[in-house]
């Protein structure tokens, strides 16, 4: 993905929310040709509080709350929000393309 220009990484998990800041293959933090990604995971039956350390280059994280990835995509970047099932907008980033 590094070497294809890869702008954004969505994935699926259970029970949690967490965006990452942009890394490069090894982990190493690059906001210049790094990828971002958000795992989101939190519409399921239900949360698993997060355990042990925090992983390197999390940006947030929400085990709290259920809810949906909102994002918008633009010939420039994108916009994302974590929207909660209770009316909240949280972790709302912008980000623009490689």
């Amino acid at each position: 993905m590094d070497d294809r220009g890869v702008d954004l990484v969505v994935s699926g998990h259970n029970h949690a929310y967490e965006r990452f800041k942009p890394m490069l293959a090894d982990g190493t933090l690059n906001y210049d040709r790094g990828i971002r990604s958000t795992i989101i995971g939190t519409g399921g039956k239900s949360l698993i509080p997060f355990t042990g350390a925090v992983a390197a280059n999390s940006a947030y994280r929400d085990d709290d709350h259920f809810g949906v990835l909102k994002l918008v995509l633009r010939p420039t970047g994108w916009i994302q929000a974590f929207k909660t099932t209770d009316g909240q907008s949280l972790d709302a980033v912008a980000a623009g393309c490689h």
